[in-house]
């Protein structure tokens, strides 16, 4: 079959072993590859038209003959910058750890005065002393 349209075998075998591999991608795996796209900012090509103006002259008089305008397709790149809220859900669904709004208690920090903040005497007001908040 490779011989018939003109490569060779393994040029055929690579072509056929990606087309297969593209086709055993989840639609999961490529929700998570948007969301992956949409955290880092990436860029993307779009098809414009372009308005042409195409003007004929008389090469004898140099005068104007034709005036006409068309349009062409172009392609344009344009940059999606990185979205924060992605962001912010990629980093809280996998560190919640560090990235969670809401705190998660440690067994150390429960039976503690967690909460309280203790400033010390920075000015040297002997009156003034440590205060809880």
């Amino acid at each position: 079959m490779a011989e018939r349209i003109g490569v060779s075998p393994s040029t055929l075998s690579r072509h056929l072993s990606k087309k297969a591999s593209k086709e055993q991608i989840t639609d999961e795996q490529r929700v998570e590859r948007a969301l992956y796209n949409a955290c880092i900012g990436y860029t993307t090509r779009s098809i414009k038209h372009i308005k042409v103006k195409k003007v004929e002259y008389d090469e004898v008089t140099g005068k104007k003959i034709k005036e006409e305008e068309q349009l062409v397709p172009a392609v344009d790149e344009v940059y999606v910058p990185p979205n924060i809220s992605a962001q912010k859900f990629y980093l809280v669904n996998r560190i919640p750890e560090r990235w969670s709004s809401r705190p998660i208690a440690d067994e150390e920090t429960e039976g503690n005065k967690a909460g309280i903040i203790v400033i010390p005497e920075i000015l040297g007001n002997d009156d003034m002393g440590t205060r809880e908040l």
